[in-house]
């Protein structure tokens, strides 16, 4: 599946690094759904939406990036997870890890890390689907 544009949501508190990956979003192609400043938010719109990627930091308003994350995975919206961080502190990676994130990125986020990023989702999707879709036996 190397033609579907990939769906995300992004969740930063901060609205010039939120303009910015909006930005960076559409250069490399990703229908970006909503963008949230809110734990509570994201959970509300990944239900509605049930993006491909979540961009993830975890100092949102209100509930924990991380924590409404792992509420995500409790309802069943299993998104592929790219942290992005200040500081990316051993104790937010291994976290992260739990969760099966694919990538971390520092902020302020660059062009060319989001685009590794999301070429790792990309590579992860289609062993996914191959996985999914393979021959039996």
């Amino acid at each position: 599946m190397p033609n579907k544009i990939l769906t995300a949501i992004i969740a930063e508190d901060n609205i010039e690094n939120r303009e910015q990956m909006v930005i960076y979003a559409n250069r490399i192609g990703i229908s970006i759904l909503s963008t949230v400043a809110s734990g509570e938010w994201l959970i509300d719109d990944c239900i509605r939406y049930n993006p491909d990627i979540v961009f993830l930091n975890n100092d949102l308003n209100g509930t924990p990036g991380l924590i409404a994350f792992e509420r995500l995975i409790d309802y069943g919206v299993k998104p592929y997870l790219i942290i992005m961080a200040d500081e990316l502190s051993t104790e937010l990676m291994l976290a992260g890890l739990q969760l099966n994130c694919l990538d971390f990125l520092n902020k302020p986020v660059n062009l060319v890390r989001m685009t590794e990023a999301v070429e790792k989702v990309r590579m992860t999707l289609d062993r996914d689907l191959s996985i999914t879709h393979g021959s039996p036996g």
